[in-house]
């Protein structure tokens, strides 16, 4: 192959080479002939040729030279928001459509619009057009969804919107500054009066706009691709899809369905619609489960209200999980509508159920016992429900004693990890019976140890000494390694004292906590006082500890729920309990007049340590309030607060 050089090369003088400089003749590639030819027309006539533009580029270019009445009654057929992308498109469009000639076309344009209101006097079309078509929001320049593009209209109000508690448009108001300025006496009246009624039309109008933007969405909502399926016999259950079937790309055709057309495209759409109606009833399959776990879940709840306070029952997925349950959830049609009256009959055994349920999960818990490598001795039921003896969640921190362990949320509960390995049966019904496959609830050795060495130290060595007991004797323990002479005495309850020993127990050189660092408390008159008053701070409605758990029992019912739909359940279920000049505020600070804690309340969280230092309280107060959600970022109000509760007390003789 001839190598070509890179270097340019530099043409030789034509009068040299023998050539006419004006002839069009190419000399050693200086000029090409396309070149030369281009040339060549350009001065035959005088003029640059024009610019040749690929594809349909350039066709609208010379629109605006057409006769005016033709292009406004070419716009008259548009709707505004695309008069409005017209006058943005060049400056020719924009200076002939904003002139006040062409009112009428903006007017035509709104009247394609049905139910729209008319102008208001303050505004011109284009302004107007404007404001309630233009999908970015005239505050924040950001883009509205389709309930919130008539939101400008407040603005003008000063009205309140979603995201503001108050909105007040900055033009209007440096414009009604200005004019009253100057304005007195009845100067002033009358302008106040003007706008007053000025306002009122505004008002009227903007209600007028929001109706008229209601009443288009619910239009919207129900509109919908409507294709009959000839000869596939599809029921109305098939559209349950439309959103899919509306966006395929057989249906979102800008023409009408015709005959032949259909018989094209039947097959493909047919098939579509089996594979969702395959889907739909998957869904529904879903959504009847889970329904009728929810009906026998109520049944559950009205046999609890029957039983004592704290009485431990099988969960929803337990029960469901039994052969006379499962048949009515699974085995009926899914179109029958189960009720409370199909579980009436598998209800008369349930006393014998929970009987067996609760005899069959000890055997399960003891076997736990037995089966650690630390244990030494056969544990029996008595172990079982010994105050001593602890288990551990997978997901929980801190000891659980027996028989919060049977309630337990986490036992019951599905995470993450469940949601892809469990039984799509108990993965509908939204729960799992009590630790499944063994998967939640471990024996904790080393809670119970310490458990046992501090009742020892304490002199409550009891073979049948039990977490109910301790409960009834309401006694207070103190760490001793934690006390303060500024923050004063660490006091807690049982069972938190057993966490709390953990930090010491693994800590000490000798793997072992020690004789004489945790004993009963002995408090005087102040002590008592302060400690109540803590614990109450502590475990006030305010501490955001109770919004993320179900850590209170309706005293009524016996339901479990979480603070944060207490009022609601009050209100709703036992309105006659309530008297009639009971208000929520009393509610928030008398937490116990018709709840209290549930069995499985989080006592690592709710009945965590108090510091009792009555000469100097504010430390307590700090501690206790640490978890309010109004002092969540706020170390300055939770200061101020703390020294006034410190300061309460102490005036307090």
């Amino acid at each position: 192959m001839q190598r070509r050089s890179k270097r340019v090369r530099t043409a030789p003088d034509p009068q040299s080479a023998g050539v006419d400089p004006g002839s069009n003749v190419d000399i050693q590639g200086a000029t090409s002939s396309k070149k030369v030819r281009k040339k060549a027309a350009a001065d035959a006539d005088g003029s640059k040729p024009k610019r040749v533009v690929r594809g349909r580029r350039g066709q609208l270019e010379q629109m605006s030279q057409l006769p005016l009445d033709i292009l406004f009654e070419i716009f008259g057929q548009l709707d505004p928001m695309d008069i409005l992308n017209l006058t943005r498109t060049s400056k020719a469009l924009r200076n002939m459509l904003m002139q006040r000639s062409a009112t009428y076309v903006w007017k035509n344009a709104r009247s394609h619009i049905p139910g729209l209101p008319d102008c208001p006097n303050d505004m011109s079309e284009p302004e107007y057009a404007n404001l309630v078509f233009y999908p970015y929001c005239h505050v924040s320049n950001y883009l509205d969804s389709e309930d919130e593009k008539l939101q400008a209209l407040h603005c003008r109000l000063g009205q309140a919107n979603k995201y503001r508690d108050t909105m007040v448009n900055a033009h209007t108001l440096r414009q009604y500054q200005a004019e009253k300025k100057d304005l007195q006496g009845s100067a002033l009246d009358q302008w106040c009066i003007k706008r007053r009624l000025q306002y009122d039309l505004w008002l009227k109008h903007a209600k007028l706009c929001e109706e008229w933007n209601q009443n288009r969405n619910e239009e919207r909502s129900s509109w919908g691709e409507e294709i009959t399926l000839l000869e596939a016999g599809a029921s109305d259950e098939e559209y349950q899809e439309k959103q899919r079937l509306s966006e395929h790309k057989l249906v979102k055709q800008p023409k009408a369905l015709t005959e032949r057309i259909w018989n094209n495209i039947k097959d493909t759409l047919v098939d579509f619609m089996e594979k969702a109606k395959a889907r739909r009833l998957v869904i529904l399959y879903k959504a009847t489960i889970k329904k009728r776990g929810q009906v026998l879940a109520a049944v559950i709840d009205t046999y609890a209200s029957s039983q004592p306070l704290h009485s431990v029952l099988p969960s929803v997925a337990d029960v469901a999980s039994l052969p006379a349950f499962r048949a009515i959830i699974e085995d009926l049609s899914i179109d029958e509508a189960i009720t409370a009256l199909h579980f009436q009959e598998a209800m008369n055994d349930f006393p014998q159920i929970v009987t067996d349920w609760r005899r069959s999960k000890d055997e399960v818990l003891i076997k736990l016992i037995n089966d650690h490598p630390a244990s030494t001795a056969k544990a029996t039921l008595a172990t079982l429900q010994h105050a001593g003896t602890f288990f551990k969640c997978r997901q929980c921190t801190g000891g659980i004693s027996y028989p919060r362990i049977l309630v337990h949320h986490c036992a019951t509960a599905l995470d993450w990890n469940d949601r892809t390995m469990i039984n799509d049966y108990f993965k509908n019904l939204g729960c799992k019976p009590w630790n499944y496959e063994s998967s939640v609830v471990r024996y904790d050795h080393r809670a119970s140890e310490r458990a046992i060495r501090i009742l020892h130290d304490c002199h409550l060595v009891s073979d049948t000494l039990s977490s109910f007991d301790l409960d009834r004797l309401d006694l207070r323990f103190e760490c001793l390694k934690c006390k303060s002479p500024e923050q004063g005495r660490l006091l807690m309850k049982w069972p938190v004292v057993v966490d709390h020993a953990g930090h010491h127990y693994e800590n000490s050189a000798s793997g072992s906590i020690g004789s004489g660092v945790i004993e009963v408390a002995s408090l005087d008159s102040d002590e008592s006082s302060l400690a109540y008053l803590l614990d109450f701070t502590r475990i006030s409605p305010m501490s955001r500890a109770w919004c993320h758990s179900h850590s209170w029992a309706c005293l009524e019912c016996k339901t479990r729920i979480a603070w944060s739909t207490s009022w609601e359940h009050l209100n709703e279920k036992h309105p006659d309990l309530l008297p009639t000049d009971f208000t929520e505020f009393e509610h928030k600070t008398h937490p116990d007049r018709f709840f209290t804690l549930h069995l499985d309340a989080s006592r690592h969280i709710l009945c965590a340590p108090i510091k009792v230092n009555p000469r100097n309280p504010v430390h307590g107060f700090r501690d206790a309030m640490s978890f309010y959600t109004l002092f969540c970022y706020n170390e300055g109000a939770l200061e101020a607060m703390s020294q006034e509760m410190a300061q309460e007390f102490l005036s307090v003789d």
